[in-house]
């Protein structure tokens, strides 16, 4: 995939799109700091999986761990906002 015109529209696109379908889950729950935090790690993990998948880019130990703590802070987020209810 080269970079060019039309995948930069494409991308711009589908970024706009999935920005405004995560508000109805935000007005739902009614919680912005879990959700816009859930929100920017589970992009954060998408655009390393495509880096990685896509790309064919590589991770050091130290950047796996990154990934790693991210998870792990999904789950805490995640398991937080279920008591919060």
């Amino acid at each position: 995939m080269t970079p060019n015109f039309n995948n930069t529209i494409l991308v711009i696109i589908t970024y706009s799109i999935s920005s405004l379908l995560w508000l109805p889950a935000l007005l739902h729950k009614n919680q912005l700091a879990i959700m816009g935090t859930l929100w920017l790690v589970l992009a954060t993990i998408a655009t390393v999986a495509i880096g990685v998948l896509v790309f064919h880019e590589k991770l050091n130990n130290l950047q796996w761990l990154g990934v790693l703590l991210a998870l792990v802070a999904l789950g805490l987020l995640g398991s937080w906002g279920l008591e919060t209810k």
